[in-house]
């Protein structure tokens, strides 16, 4: 072999080797492309999970609330039913005296008128 052909030969198989050299740069390079896609996108679901706990921490305290205030309808449910009962006590207590006040004054009339017939039957 002479010297030309192994110099052709080492000369073909360095260019086979820059050009292997090239791909495996172009893939590099594709591979650090989609590495980067890969964590833009990995950034974004980061930030949307964090909106979505703040959010569920906001649904936390809003349903914490409404468990309290439905508490405190209940107390206060269950206070107006204690007024209304005496409500009820308080309407009927001027009735009931009026109901009274009534008899007393039917019977008075009736024992006047009463006493009145006597006294003139005896007459």
């Amino acid at each position: 072999m002479e010297v030309c052909q192994v110099h052709e030969m080492t000369l073909k198989n360095f260019q086979q080797f820059h050009d292997n050299q090239k791909d495996i740069v172009k893939s590099i390079n594709t591979i650090n492309e989609r590495m980067v896609a890969v964590e833009q996108s990995t950034k974004s679901a980061h930030h949307r999970l964090d909106s979505q706990d703040e959010q569920t921490k906001a649904i936390l305290d809003i349903s914490g609330n409404i468990k309290y205030m439905a508490k405190q309808v209940e107390e206060t449910v269950g206070i107006l039913k204690e007024h209304d009962g005496r409500l009820d006590k308080l309407e009927k207590a001027p009735g009931d005296a009026l109901i009274a006040y009534w008899k007393l004054f039917l019977g008075a009339i009736i024992t006047g008128s009463a006493g009145l017939i006597v006294g003139l039957v005896l007459k």
